[in-house]
């Protein structure tokens, strides 16, 4: 499963982190990955929003840091029902000269686990799985 969390914020300008946890409980999806995630960022209320969602879906987190923003981070991260192993933090630049951030995974107790990773605003040219967002902007931008 994919899924831009807004920095936690619905359409509805209201932060709910339950309300997200809600939709991965109700999906029971075995991996996440997550873009527009903050922690302790002053517009998210200083929560850390990952911690608070691995908590509620009862899930293990990932997190890369993209930036520093607000007397926080902002970045993107990974949900997963098993234990994460080999997370490695990568950074590239987008085509729009934009500061991303990659956090993947090898499971490596199990042979037949897929790797993933997930990033925000990227093509990524790796042999395997991937999850993001590619706001429509950026989109125009990557296709031309």
């Amino acid at each position: 499963m994919t899924y831009n969390i807004h920095v936690g914020v619905g359409m509805d300008k209201k932060l709910d982190l339950q309300r997200i946890a809600d939709v991965i409980n109700h999906e029971k999806p075995d991996l996440v990955g997550l873009q527009e995630v903050d922690r302790g960022v002053k517009r998210s209320e200083g929560k850390d929003e990952i911690a608070e969602l691995a908590q509620m879906t009862r899930m293990d987190y990932a997190f890369a840091h993209n930036l520093d923003y607000q007397g926080g981070q902002y970045g993107v991260a990974i949900l997963s029902r098993s234990l994460l192993k080999n997370v490695e933090h990568q950074v590239g630049r987008s085509t729009i000269a934009r500061n991303l951030k990659a956090a993947s995974i090898r499971p490596s107790h199990d042979p037949s686990a897929v790797p993933l990773r997930t990033a925000h605003l990227t093509t990524l040219m790796a042999p395997w799985p991937r999850t993001g967002d590619l706001d429509p902007a950026d989109a125009e931008a990557a296709v031309a």
